[in-house]
């Protein structure tokens, strides 16, 4: 179980990382 949360815990990180990197990439006008 601990291990389930963990890996869930690195998806959500993973998840709102790569939302991060698209909003950051849709605003630059250098992308």
């Amino acid at each position: 179980m601990e291990n389930l949360h963990n890996f869930l815990h690195l998806w959500i990180f993973i998840y709102s990382f790569k939302s991060t990197l698209n909003l950051f990439f849709c605003y630059n006008p250098i992308a």
